[in-house]
Protein backbone atom coordinates (compact mmCIF):
# COMPACT_ATOMS: atom_id res chain seq x y z
CA UNK A 1 0.00 0.00 0.00
CA UNK A 2 1.45 3.53 -0.95
CA UNK A 3 1.37 6.29 1.83
CA UNK A 4 2.12 9.84 1.55
CA UNK A 5 3.27 11.92 4.61
CA UNK A 6 3.22 15.91 4.85
CA UNK A 7 5.54 16.83 7.43
CA UNK A 8 5.30 20.75 8.80
CA UNK A 9 8.19 21.80 6.67
CA UNK A 10 8.86 23.56 3.32
CA UNK A 11 6.60 22.51 -0.05
CA UNK A 12 7.36 25.60 -2.50
CA UNK A 13 4.89 24.84 -5.11
CA UNK A 14 1.87 22.17 -4.56
CA UNK A 15 0.77 22.09 -8.34
CA UNK A 16 3.68 19.58 -9.04
CA UNK A 17 2.62 17.42 -6.22
CA UNK A 18 -0.69 16.84 -7.10
CA UNK A 19 -0.22 14.01 -8.77
CA UNK A 20 1.08 12.00 -6.38
CA UNK A 21 -2.24 11.77 -4.87
CA UNK A 22 -4.20 10.22 -8.05
CA UNK A 23 -5.81 7.16 -6.65
CA UNK A 24 -5.95 8.30 -3.21
CA UNK A 25 -3.10 6.61 -1.25
CA UNK A 26 -2.98 6.93 1.96
CA UNK A 27 -2.30 10.09 3.70
CA UNK A 28 -1.02 11.03 7.21
CA UNK A 29 -0.37 14.45 8.46
CA UNK A 30 2.42 15.18 11.18
CA UNK A 31 1.33 17.66 13.42
CA UNK A 32 1.39 20.64 10.74
CA UNK A 33 1.79 19.15 7.68
CA UNK A 34 -2.53 20.10 7.95
CA UNK A 35 -1.35 23.31 6.37
CA UNK A 36 0.00 21.42 3.27
CA UNK A 37 -3.12 19.13 3.05
CA UNK A 38 -5.70 22.59 3.41
CA UNK A 39 -3.45 23.98 0.70
CA UNK A 40 -3.13 20.87 -1.33
CA UNK A 41 -6.88 20.35 -1.36
CA UNK A 42 -6.46 16.99 0.16
CA UNK A 43 -8.00 14.79 3.05
CA UNK A 44 -5.78 12.75 4.90
CA UNK A 45 -7.13 9.71 6.87
CA UNK A 46 -5.34 10.35 9.97
CA UNK A 47 -3.10 13.47 11.61
CA UNK A 48 -0.59 12.85 14.49
CA UNK A 49 1.68 14.61 16.59
CA UNK A 50 1.45 16.58 19.93
CA UNK A 51 -0.67 19.04 17.65
CA UNK A 52 1.38 22.16 19.00
CA UNK A 53 1.98 23.25 15.14
CA UNK A 54 -1.43 22.25 13.80
CA UNK A 55 -3.67 25.19 13.84
CA UNK A 56 -7.19 24.60 15.73
CA UNK A 57 -8.92 25.56 12.90
CA UNK A 58 -7.28 23.39 10.53
CA UNK A 59 -7.84 20.64 13.03
CA UNK A 60 -11.35 21.55 13.16
CA UNK A 61 -11.74 21.70 9.83
CA UNK A 62 -10.54 18.41 9.56
CA UNK A 63 -12.49 16.35 12.26
CA UNK A 64 -15.31 17.69 10.68
CA UNK A 65 -14.91 15.58 7.67
CA UNK A 66 -13.84 12.35 9.87
CA UNK A 67 -10.59 12.57 9.67
CA UNK A 68 -8.78 10.32 13.09
CA UNK A 69 -6.57 12.84 15.27
CA UNK A 70 -4.35 10.87 16.95
CA UNK A 71 -2.77 13.24 19.54
CA UNK A 72 0.20 12.70 21.79
CA UNK A 73 1.75 14.19 24.81
CA UNK A 74 4.42 17.41 24.08
CA UNK A 75 6.88 15.95 26.21
CA UNK A 76 7.72 12.34 23.86
CA UNK A 77 11.08 10.94 22.31
CA UNK A 78 9.27 10.54 19.20
CA UNK A 79 9.41 13.50 16.76
CA UNK A 80 5.79 14.26 14.89
CA UNK A 81 7.20 12.94 11.41
CA UNK A 82 8.17 10.29 12.99
CA UNK A 83 4.98 9.09 14.51
CA UNK A 84 4.06 9.63 11.59
CA UNK A 85 6.23 7.06 9.65
CA UNK A 86 5.17 4.42 12.73
CA UNK A 87 1.40 4.79 12.25
CA UNK A 88 1.73 4.21 8.03
CA UNK A 89 3.84 0.96 8.96
CA UNK A 90 1.30 0.05 11.23
CA UNK A 91 -1.31 0.64 8.85
CA UNK A 92 0.31 -1.45 5.97
CA UNK A 93 2.33 0.76 3.87
CA UNK A 94 4.74 -0.53 2.08
CA UNK A 95 5.77 2.71 -0.34
CA UNK A 96 6.30 5.96 1.55
CA UNK A 97 7.02 9.57 -0.17
CA UNK A 98 7.50 12.29 2.82
CA UNK A 99 7.07 15.47 1.78
CA UNK A 100 7.42 18.74 3.24
CA UNK A 101 10.84 17.75 5.83
CA UNK A 102 13.11 20.18 4.79
CA UNK A 103 13.05 23.85 5.68
CA UNK A 104 15.04 26.34 7.78
CA UNK A 105 16.37 23.89 10.48
CA UNK A 106 18.79 22.03 9.29
CA UNK A 107 18.46 19.39 12.75
CA UNK A 108 15.27 18.58 11.56
CA UNK A 109 16.32 17.51 8.50
CA UNK A 110 18.99 15.56 9.05
CA UNK A 111 16.70 13.60 11.94
CA UNK A 112 14.15 13.02 8.75
CA UNK A 113 16.50 11.40 7.09
CA UNK A 114 18.03 9.62 10.06
CA UNK A 115 14.36 8.10 11.16
CA UNK A 116 13.93 6.39 7.72
CA UNK A 117 16.81 3.56 8.37
CA UNK A 118 14.19 2.09 10.92
CA UNK A 119 11.43 1.99 8.63
CA UNK A 120 13.24 0.52 5.43
CA UNK A 121 14.83 -1.88 7.66
CA UNK A 122 11.05 -3.88 7.65
CA UNK A 123 11.47 -3.84 4.20
CA UNK A 124 9.34 -0.57 3.10
CA UNK A 125 10.66 1.73 0.24
CA UNK A 126 10.65 5.30 0.88
CA UNK A 127 11.69 8.50 -0.61
CA UNK A 128 11.83 12.19 0.22
CA UNK A 129 10.82 15.12 -1.66
CA UNK A 130 12.29 18.29 -1.32
CA UNK A 131 13.11 21.59 -3.97
CA UNK A 132 14.86 19.73 -6.36
CA UNK A 133 16.18 16.89 -4.78
CA UNK A 134 14.54 13.52 -4.50
CA UNK A 135 16.59 10.66 -1.43
CA UNK A 136 15.71 7.77 -1.41
CA UNK A 137 17.31 4.76 0.39
CA UNK A 138 18.89 1.37 -0.68
CA UNK A 139 18.73 -2.08 0.85
CA UNK A 140 19.75 -5.55 0.06
CA UNK A 141 15.82 -5.84 -0.47
CA UNK A 142 15.56 -2.71 -2.03
CA UNK A 143 18.17 -1.97 -4.98
CA UNK A 144 16.80 1.44 -6.67
CA UNK A 145 16.00 2.32 -9.97
CA UNK A 146 16.01 5.65 -11.31
CA UNK A 147 14.76 7.12 -14.65
CA UNK A 148 17.90 8.68 -16.95
CA UNK A 149 18.29 12.43 -16.68
CA UNK A 150 21.10 13.80 -18.01
CA UNK A 151 20.36 16.99 -16.01
CA UNK A 152 20.58 15.36 -12.41
CA UNK A 153 23.72 14.85 -10.84
CA UNK A 154 23.69 11.38 -8.16
CA UNK A 155 25.57 11.63 -4.48
CA UNK A 156 25.41 7.72 -2.46
CA UNK A 157 26.41 8.45 0.83
CA UNK A 158 26.60 5.68 3.52
CA UNK A 159 23.51 5.35 6.34
CA UNK A 160 25.14 2.64 8.21
CA UNK A 161 28.82 2.01 9.29
CA UNK A 162 30.19 0.15 6.27
CA UNK A 163 27.90 -0.59 3.02
CA UNK A 164 29.53 -3.43 1.00
CA UNK A 165 28.40 -4.40 -2.80
CA UNK A 166 27.74 -1.66 -4.21
CA UNK A 167 26.88 -1.71 -7.68
CA UNK A 168 25.97 1.19 -9.84
CA UNK A 169 24.87 2.00 -13.72
CA UNK A 170 23.72 4.43 -16.01
CA UNK A 171 26.61 6.74 -14.70
CA UNK A 172 29.57 8.19 -15.66
CA UNK A 173 31.65 6.73 -12.64
CA UNK A 174 30.06 3.39 -11.63
CA UNK A 175 31.16 1.21 -8.79
CA UNK A 176 31.26 -3.10 -8.79
CA UNK A 177 30.90 -4.42 -5.31
CA UNK A 178 32.15 -1.44 -4.13
CA UNK A 179 32.53 -0.58 0.03
CA UNK A 180 31.56 2.34 1.71
CA UNK A 181 32.20 3.60 5.49
CA UNK A 182 31.03 6.41 7.23
CA UNK A 183 33.51 9.70 6.90
CA UNK A 184 34.06 8.90 3.42
CA UNK A 185 31.94 10.29 1.57
CA UNK A 186 33.45 9.63 -2.31
CA UNK A 187 30.36 8.70 -3.76
CA UNK A 188 29.24 12.80 -4.55
CA UNK A 189 28.66 14.30 -7.74
CA UNK A 190 28.06 11.51 -9.83
CA UNK A 191 26.65 12.27 -13.48
CA UNK A 192 23.90 10.28 -15.19
CA UNK A 193 24.40 9.14 -18.98
CA UNK A 194 22.19 6.18 -19.52
CA UNK A 195 18.63 5.84 -19.52
CA UNK A 196 18.40 4.12 -16.23
CA UNK A 197 20.43 3.98 -13.06
CA UNK A 198 20.33 0.60 -11.01
CA UNK A 199 22.03 1.23 -7.19
CA UNK A 200 22.28 -2.38 -5.94
CA UNK A 201 23.59 -3.31 -2.25
CA UNK A 202 24.93 -6.35 -0.55
CA UNK A 203 24.93 -5.22 2.89
CA UNK A 204 23.94 -1.93 5.05
CA UNK A 205 21.88 1.09 3.65
CA UNK A 206 23.02 3.69 1.28
CA UNK A 207 21.66 7.26 1.18
CA UNK A 208 20.96 8.08 -2.75
CA UNK A 209 20.35 11.79 -3.21
CA UNK A 210 19.55 12.93 -7.06
CA UNK A 211 19.92 17.07 -7.93
CA UNK A 212 18.71 18.95 -10.74
CA UNK A 213 21.27 20.77 -12.01
CA UNK A 214 19.21 23.52 -13.60
CA UNK A 215 17.26 25.58 -10.72
CA UNK A 216 14.06 25.87 -12.46
CA UNK A 217 13.72 21.59 -13.14
CA UNK A 218 12.67 19.18 -10.62
CA UNK A 219 13.67 15.75 -9.96
CA UNK A 220 10.83 13.00 -11.39
CA UNK A 221 7.80 12.62 -9.37
CA UNK A 222 7.08 9.34 -8.57
CA UNK A 223 5.38 6.46 -5.72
Amino acid sequence: MQCIILANGEMEDYEKYRSLFVGSPLTICADGGTRHALALGIVPQVVVGDMDSARPEELEQLAAQDVELIKYPKEKDEMDTELALMEAVKRGATSIVLLGCSGGRLDHTLAAIQMLVPVVRQGVKVQMLAKGHRLTLATPENPVRLPGNPDTILSILPLTTRVTGITSRGVKWPLTDAVFELGKPYGVSNEVTGPEVSITVKEGILLVIEMNRKEEGECPLSM
